[in-house]
């Protein structure tokens, strides 16, 4: 299984994805960005929450799972953890898409191979939305976390070595 990643950004932040049409691709490079307030940086996750859910691309509620919160309650889920540790400030969350070539997984083991992928890479530590999307050419998983974990309290960052663990593909 080859499944090509899209290195994961800070909330609202993405790299191109060469499975979804111009016209969908997100604007926004981190060295491009301004400094962003609270309110605009828990926009931002609540817009990633609310993509990686949006039903119109997902088809069917097969698609939609969630870890250590609730689908249908992920963003507020989230926020109430932060909360809880006094993390409110800086990142809010992450936001991955992992997406398929055409033909190499069926969209039930996409979504399995995304939920794997962030057990592994999170451990059950961060609360995570995962939903496989099925309107392009390209089956793709959306991965959303948040920056806080629910076991300690804390951030999660982003690097290489998060990224990297044994026994799987290089995700460069």
């Amino acid at each position: 299984m080859g499944a090509n990643c899209v290195q994961a950004q800070p909330s609202g932040l993405h790299q191109r994805n060469p499975c979804l049409p111009p016209g969908r691709q997100p604007g926004i490079q981190p060295s491009t960005r301004k400094k962003a307030s609270r309110s605009q940086q828990e926009a931002s996750l609540r817009e990633a929450v609310d993509e990686a859910l949006n039903q119109d691309q997902t088809e069917r509620d097969l698609f939609l799972s969630a870890v250590g919160c609730t689908v249908e309650s992920a963003f507020d889920d989230m926020r109430l953890i932060k909360k809880m540790w006094h993390k409110e400030k800086g990142v809010q969350g992450f936001h991955l898409v992992q997406s398929f070539a055409p033909g190499e997984a069926s969209p039930e083991l996409a979504h399995q191979i995304g939920q794997e992928f962030a057990q592994k890479l999170l451990d059950g530590k961060f609360q995570v939305v995962i939903s496989t999307h099925l309107n392009t050419k390209c089956l793709h998983n959306h991965l959303v976390w948040n920056s806080v974990s629910l076991t300690n309290g804390k951030k999660y960052r982003s690097n290489r070595k998060n990224i990297h663990y044994p026994n799987t593909p290089d995700f460069r």
